[in-house]
């Protein structure tokens, strides 16, 4: 379906919005939820939306998501003085699918598919060493554990992280390629989206 730019940009930001907020209870994922796309929404707003409201409305979105989620019994325990460090953290990988966007906007083909696939996990890990470092820096509860040992600590949950926001962008494009149709591509286009 051949849809105008601001009804493609609002139906895919309130799709990721509420795959976002569906998702936010749980890092990993269980019986009953699925795993966090957190990492994959923020790089697809980047990606596919050009508009940095995007970007707010989907960092108040998680803060809201936690919020109800802490009012319904999940622990706090991730809601510490480096809470505010995923504001840069996502802000990376939305400024990673930004720059992707405008990469892959003069290639066709692989070349694309590789930039898109280079930018998602340099962007993802970037962020897991972020949040991971202000969380070990400010939350307070490591002050007796040195550097090295948290690193060892966390570093089994990177290739979960990295491999559930993979699956989440793999699907989200083929979903919004069946739903919405492929762009419309013309020399006066402000960017062609993956």
């Amino acid at each position: 379906m051949n849809l105008p730019e601001p009804s493609r940009d609002l139906i895919t930001g309130v799709a990721l919005i509420a795959l976002l907020a569906m998702t936010r209870i749980g890092h990993f994922g269980g019986i009953a939820t699925p795993p966090d796309a957190s990492l994959a929404v923020f790089f697809l707003l980047g990606l596919w939306i050009a508009s940095s409201r995007w970007l707010v409305v989907a960092l108040l979105a998680a803060v809201a998501s936690d919020a109800l989620a802490i009012a319904q019994g999940v622990g706090s325990y991730c809601i510490t003085p480096a809470y505010p460090f995923l504001i840069p953290t996502y802000g990376v990988l939305w400024g990673a699918g930004r720059a992707t966007c405008l990469y892959a906007e003069r290639r066709r083909g692989w070349p694309r598919g590789l930039a898109l696939g280079v930018a998602l996990l340099t962007s993802a890990t970037s962020a897991f060493v972020l949040s991971n470092a202000s969380f070990y820096a400010f939350s307070g509860y490591f002050k007796a554990m040195p550097v090295g040992d948290f690193a060892r600590a966390v570093n089994p949950y990177l290739r979960p992280y990295l491999a559930g926001a993979a699956a989440y962008v793999a699907v989200a494009i083929v979903c919004r390629r069946l739903l919405l149709g492929p762009e419309r591509e013309s020399a006066g286009s402000a960017a062609s989206k993956p």
